[in-house]
């Protein structure tokens, strides 16, 4: 159990999980790494599907956080879809946390668990409250989140979100989303139009949505009121370079790595000898050496693409990284390892 703090103010933050072992994989990571660099007290808010009370994985979910600070957990039945979601249904659970939480609870801090802390957590409410504080009187900014991608229309990613829910509560919050979610028509009108998010589309068809899809809808019919956009730093997404170079650049220290599951891991671990090289290198189990030949590899199967190489080697070697990649890289396993890097 983590050591009492009389002098902090307890910290409110909330998961939506699912026994499924993609979501298992993940959350021992993202809750060690989060209460490591997150100084004073947490409670957690666990959000499950009913199904889910009196299991084995909500024992295990339950030991796992109660080392880390006070945990209370949450049996609730998904909000009716006219349409499945792309997503497992119990995404859809996070925008309910206005009915679900108590009224006690005021500001929280939910964050999927594909996520790794390299900052504290307090930070990015921090953040959260600067940019409430600079909004126009007319507005509350119930919502904070990161503006994800740099499309041409305002998305924003839902992997972590700050919530202000007493003005949720008071524009009667659930109640609007269950109505868009119960109607397809509605819904369809929600979604993010192809255009606007090509990241997201690469993996996700024109008739898929998700949670995110609502959250930004809503947001645009309130024109543009409802969230508040924080910096990249306090969710930073592993799938884009550009993005990555962007956010790792800052002057400000990156605070949540999002790796997006599996794509990430694919992208940057499975397909890439360059990252591979420089874990083993980070790890110690390679020489400097090695790293730079596989460094020298890299440079030329790239150099072999530009004069329009087609070989098979070059057609299953998968794609090669860029330098804040392998950034993110060091800093998420080090997040996953409990270390620091120097």
């Amino acid at each position: 159990m983590v050591e009492s703090d009389q002098t902090t103010p307890i910290m409110h933050v909330a998961h939506v999980l699912a026994d499924t072992p993609l979501y298992n994989a993940h959350v021992q990571r993202m809750a060690r790494s989060c209460a490591r660099h997150t100084p004073g007290p947490i409670a957690y808010h666990l959000i499950g599907e009913s199904s889910l009370h009196g299991s084995t994985f909500v024992t295990s979910m339950t030991r796992t956080f109660a080392q880390l600070g006070v945990v209370q957990w949450y049996f609730v039945a998904p909000p009716h879809a006219a349409r499945r979601p792309s997503h497992h249904s119990s995404v859809l659970l996070k925008l309910m946390l206005p009915d679900i939480l108590p009224a006690a609870v005021t500001t929280v801090l939910y964050l999927d668990v594909d996520v790794a802390c390299v900052g504290s957590l307090r930070s990015v409410l921090a953040f959260y409250d600067a940019a409430r504080g600079a909004a126009p009187r007319t507005t509350a900014r119930p919502m904070g989140m990161v503006h994800a991608f740099g499309g041409p229309d305002p998305e924003f990613n839902s992997g972590v979100i700050a919530f202000y829910l007493p003005e949720l509560r008071r524009m009667n919050w659930t109640a609007v989303v269950r109505h868009v979610l119960g109607h397809s028509s509605i819904l369809d009108t929600y979604k993010a139009p192809c255009h606007s998010n090509t990241v997201i589309r690469r993996w996700q068809s024109c008739s898929g949505w998700a949670d995110q899809d609502i959250f930004c809808g809503l947001n645009r019919r309130n024109g543009g009121q409802l969230i508040a956009r924080l910096p990249c730093t306090t969710n930073v997404q592993l799938v884009q370079s550009q993005e990555l170079t962007r956010c790792l650049s800052d002057t400000t220290p990156p605070i949540v790595l999002h790796t997006h599951r599996s794509i990430w891991k694919q992208r940057l671990i499975n397909d890439s000898a360059e990252a591979a090289h420089e874990y083993q290198y980070y790890r110690g189990s390679t020489s400097a050496s090695s790293l730079s030949a596989a460094a020298r590899r890299g440079r030329g199967k790239r150099a072999g693409r530009r004069r329009g190489s087609r070989s098979q080697s070059h057609a299953h070697s998968g794609p090669l990284v860029s330098p804040s990649e392998l950034q993110a890289a060091r800093l998420f396993w080090a997040a996953a390892e409990g270390e620091d890097l120097q």
